[in-house]
């Protein structure tokens, strides 16, 4: 080998080098970075009516004397995120809810479903709203599938709870021959349930008595309703249609349907932000096991198309869930579990803004405070991106799988439960974002070469 060879070779390491570590000054610089305390102005909210606080989902508040570092360990697969009210935490499993205290991490009480328990507890003029079910369909609607009408998803029994507040006791109970696994939402003493019966319900959220249905042609799966105005908005599944249901009127307002659809449209909640809804959706791009995933905007007035992104190739996330997206300050941020990457768009008409690369399957619907992008994945990593730039920060390793569920953040702390090992970790942010150097050189290199 030459001697010019041999330079130019010592010349490509260091440029190589040198580029690999330009990204990681920021992460170096974590040893000494601070988190703003939380406004105490800012308070824990007296209720919680909805999946993920809001319409963005962006689930961020506080009180000022959260205990941190707690593992909450003994459940079983925890399938919500956990809902905040009055300085409680609330959270289901597979065999029921639990009620826990954020400043001491006491659990208050634990209640007992018929089915397991995967709508995040809502929590109103003292109750608690849940629903039971499963997702498992029976033989007979397996046989009827093709047919794609009036399918029915979970088994056993199914049942729309409604609990006291202080005792977890059950002051009424709404059985549905269908799962209830979407979290319902609340308005003005009514609870609004889209579920795997083909029917929507409105039921007095005091007695628990029906005020009204409305049978649809799809079940929902996991697509937890939103309201917009006078419109409950969701996504179903066989056939798959986004639906707006008119709460005044009991009638279908507008339905869109997202042909070429495998999934994904009723497995997500749909969000919404200055009246445009986001849903996502996953299709069979070939006979060969390969599959893309889009997001669409949509007018929730109407339900016309305004813009779609199309995210990529990738394989059939388990149970063909998606990502769940949220919005912050006019950017939609998503992971998607068939590409295996983070995307951030400009709400208005879909431009990617940056995308990064992650190891596992993203379902969780982010978190975004202080310009950092947190959100989890399958293979229980939490990462933690740069909101505008998209540079990755840092990844800490919870040790379960972390499905279609918020990332809850409350002084400082973020909350998060696992569906394999039964934990509830509630981890100091100061905490996650002490990066693994190794694992951050070799992202970085991958990522630029």
């Amino acid at each position: 080998m030459n001697k010019t060879v041999k330079y130019l070779m010592y010349f490509v390491f260091v440029i190589v080098a040198i580029v690999a570590a330009i990204p990681l000054i920021e992460v170096l610089s974590l040893k000494t970075f601070t988190i703003p305390p939380i406004s105490s102005k800012v308070t824990f909210p007296k209720e919680s009516g909805q999946f993920a606080l809001n319409n963005r989902h962006n689930e961020v508040f506080g009180s000022g004397n959260l205990k941190v570092k707690e593992t909450l360990p003994g459940f079983k697969n925890i399938y919500t995120g956990v809902s905040v009210a009055n300085g409680f935490g609330y959270f289901g499993d597979s065999t029921g809810v639990v009620k826990f205290s954020l400043t001491t991490g006491k659990v208050v009480w634990k209640m007992q479903a018929n089915n397991k328990v995967m709508t995040e507890p809502l929590v109103e003029k003292g109750m608690v709203f849940v629903g039971s079910g499963n997702m498992i369909f029976s033989p007979k609607v397996t046989a009827s599938w093709n047919k794609g009408k009036n399918l029915i998803r979970g088994t056993g029994k199914n049942s729309i709870y409604g609990l006291s507040v202080t005792t977890g006791k059950v002051i009424w109970q709404y059985n549905t021959p269908g799962e209830n696994m979407p979290t319902f939402v609340y308005s003005n003493g009514v609870v609004y349930v889209a579920s795997g019966s083909d029917m929507v319900y409105a039921l007095d959220s005091f007695t628990g008595k029906l005020l009204w249905s409305l049978h649809i042609p799809s079940f929902v799966s996991m697509s937890s309703p939103i309201l917009y105005k006078n419109l409950l908005i969701f996504g179903g599944d066989v056939p798959h249609y986004v639906y707006a249901v008119n709460i005044n009127t009991h009638k279908i307002q507008w339905r869109k349907r997202i042909y070429n659809d495998w999934g994904g449209t009723s497995d997500e909640s749909i969000a919404e932000y200055k009246g445009i809804i986001y849903t996502i959706n996953v299709n069979r791009a070939n006979s060969k096991g390969v599959y893309s995933q889009t997001i669409y905007a949509l007018s929730a007035t109407t339900g016309n198309t305004i813009w779609s992104y199309f995210e990529g190739l990738g394989t059939l996330p388990v149970n063909f869930s998606t990502g769940i997206p949220t919005i912050s300050k006019g950017i939609i941020y998503a992971g998607s579990p068939v590409t295996n990457y983070m995307y951030a768009l400009n709400y208005k008409n879909g431009a990617l803004l940056w995308k990064s690369k992650v190891s596992g399957s993203i379902k969780s619907c982010p978190t975004i405070y202080n310009g950092i992008v947190y959100v989890g994945d399958a293979l229980g990593n939490i990462y933690a991106f740069s909101a505008l730039g998209g540079n990755l920060l840092s990844v800490y390793n919870v040790g379960g799988v972390i499905g279609a569920v918020p990332l809850t953040i409350i002084d400082n702390n973020l909350i998060i439960g696992t569906i394999n090992n039964g934990r509830l970790e509630m981890i100091p942010l100061s905490s996650i974002l002490k990066a693994n150097l190794g694992y951050m050189y070799i992202y970085y290199l991958k990522k630029e070469f």
